[in-house]
C-alpha cells in the first residue's frame, strides 16, 4: 500500500514538473524569447517623482471623472425640465391691437391656457 502511494506522489511529481515547463514555454512565448534562454534579474525600479501637487492631481481627477460628467449633465437635464414645467405653469400673454375704420380701438390680449379677452377702447383724439 506504502509502495503505491509512493508512486502516485512521484507521478503528481512529474506532472506538476510538466505543467511548470509548460507555464514558461507559454510565458517565453508572450514574451517573446526563446523557450530555454534565462530570464535574468529584473532591474530596480527608477523613482520618478510625481509630477502634480495634491491640490492639482485632485483637480485633474474630478475634471476628468466620468462620473462626474454624467451628474453634471443629470442635473443640467435636470433644470431644463424645471424651466420647462415654470414655463407650462405660467400662462403665456399675447396682446395684438386693431385699429378699425370708425376710430375705435381694439386690443385683443391672449392668454394661455386661459380664453381670450377682447378690450375695446373708444379714440380718444
Amino acid at each position: 500500500m506504502a509502495q503505491t502511494e509512493k508512486y502516485m506522489i512521484l507521478e503528481k511529481k512529474e506532472m506538476f514538473r510538466q505543467k511548470i515547463r509548460a507555464n514558461e514555454a507559454m510565458l517565453a512565448a508572450v514574451l517573446g524569447r526563446q523557450e530555454l534562454s534565462p530570464m535574468g534579474r529584473p532591474e530596480d525600479p527608477v523613482y520618478e517623482p510625481f509630477p502634480y501637487t495634491a491640490d492639482e492631481a485632485t483637480a485633474i481627477a474630478l475634471e476628468n471623472s466620468s462620473e462626474l460628467k454624467s451628474i453634471k449633465k443629470m442635473i443640467e437635464a435636470a433644470g431644463y425640465k424645471v424651466a420647462m414645467a415654470e414655463k407650462e405653469y405660467y400662462p403665456t400673454l399675447q396682446s395684438q391691437r386693431v385699429i378699425q375704420n370708425a376710430g375705435v380701438t381694439t386690443w385683443t390680449c391672449t392668454a394661455q391656457p386661459l380664453p381670450s379677452i377682447s378690450l375695446f377702447f373708444a379714440n380718444q383724439n
